[in-house]
């Protein structure tokens, strides 16, 4: 290392520095260079070549400090900034596993080390070059909240997640219920893989007001009218009020509501219907096609069956007192319990299918009528005997 006089301050003699181990010494507090804009302290290095590291300094504006290393072994800079040129990386770990710099176009953070990159704090926002608008807000045992141009789109919750505005996506794949306040719109719609195809015209959910053939078209064809499925209050019905069921599912028909179909219509696919009032109709039939049934054996001991049952005239509750006729359901369980249908409420109401005590009277007549048969011929034969 070379010491120019001229880099010696007037009040710092010669006999002040020595070398030592190749060292320049000094027993003085500082060492002041130079009286010149730029001064350098030059390292040669141990090969006396033109290859050398100098700390250059500049020309300051206000006086500076540079402690390394200070009290706390780091280097301390008092007023300055570390300015690094384009590709120029501050470096971490060995290998280095971290890097930071400017590629003269973006800004890059690379981690290419063992481990994570981690970014700790309670509370990290991403904002702006300004600092004007947030982009993303991550709050320690809190919300995850992501913006656009400032406004809150996604947010985390315990529950869950909120979302403001639309949810675009290519597929969606949901487990478990969705409860939709709003409007829901789709292009197509698949239940349990099967692909349910309308038209606004096929379906429209109604508005309160008399359907019209626009607001709700039956999909067989042919276009609905308002004489076809008409809610009679005007207001539009709920699940509970109106249950068109899909021959699975039990449906429920509210007695406040009622639907009116036309002559030249036909309703299918119902599983149950239960009515708390009155059934009119001009015919009611029930399905009887031998194709439909197997294991068919005749009615055994029919008069005896037809014996233990016990008609009953009875207050119906909720009918206003109404006097009706009819059997008891429980005590029909015992005699016929394939008369007897269970509801699927809570309650697990009885109810008799009537029609089919149709066969049982049928094979209690005949066996009545054999009896009387029996007893005619008895009668014949005494009345002969007595007239001889």
């Amino acid at each position: 290392m070379a010491l120019l006089s001229t880099e010696v301050l007037p009040d710092n003699t010669l006999e002040e520095f020595r070398i030592e181990f190749n060292k320049l010494v000094t027993d003085v507090s500082g060492l002041s260079l130079g009286n010149t804009f730029d001064t350098q302290i030059i390292f040669e290095g141990a090969t006396d070549d033109t290859f050398e590291t100098a700390l250059s300094v500049t020309d300051p504006t206000a006086d500076r400090s540079i402690v390394f290393p200070n009290q706390s072994g780091n280097v301390l800079l008092d007023s300055a900034n570390i300015s690094f040129a384009d590709n120029i990386e501050l470096q971490f770990g060995a290998g280095p596993d971290l890097k930071i710099f400017h590629n003269g176009s973006n800004s890059i953070i690379r981690d290419n080390g063992t481990g994570a990159l981690f970014l700790e704090g309670d509370t990290v926002s991403i904002r702006d070059e300004a600092s004007s608008e947030t982009m993303a807000n991550f709050v320690s045992d809190g919300a995850v909240t992501l913006y656009h141009n400032n406004a809150v789109k996604l947010a985390t919750a315990s529950g869950g997640i909120a979302v403001t505005g639309e949810v675009a996506a290519t597929s969606l794949d949901i487990s478990g219920d969705v409860d939709i306040d709003g409007t829901l719109e789709t292009d197509a719609l698949s239940i349990a893989s099967t692909t349910v195809t309308s038209t606004a015209a096929e379906l429209n959910i109604l508005d309160g007001v008399t359907s019209t053939a626009a607001e709700l078209n039956i999909l067989d064809g042919v276009t609905s009218t308002a004489a076809e499925l008409n809610i009679l209050d005007g207001v539009t019905s709920t699940a509970a009020e109106l249950n068109l069921v899909d021959g699975i599912t039990a449906g429920t028909v509210a007695a406040s509501k009622a639907v009116i179909v036309d002559s030249n219509k036909d309703i299918t696919g119902y599983r149950n219907l239960t009515s708390t009032g009155t059934i009119t109709g001009a015919e009611v039939t029930a399905t009887s096609d031998i194709r439909l049934k197997s294991n068919i054996e005749t009615i055994d001991s029919a008069l005896d069956k037809v014996k233990e049952m016990r008609g009953v005239y009875f207050d119906k509750h909720g009918s206003q007192d109404k006097r009706s006729v009819g059997v008891i359901a429980q005590e029909m369980q015992e005699i016929m319990p394939e008369v007897v249908v269970t509801d699927d409420t809570e309650d697990k109401y009885l109810s008799v299918a009537y029609g089919n005590l149709v066969g049982v009277l049928i094979e209690a007549v005949k066996e009545l009528s054999e009896e009387v048969d029996k007893l005619k011929k008895s009668i014949r034969t005494v009345e002969f005997k007595d007239s001889k």
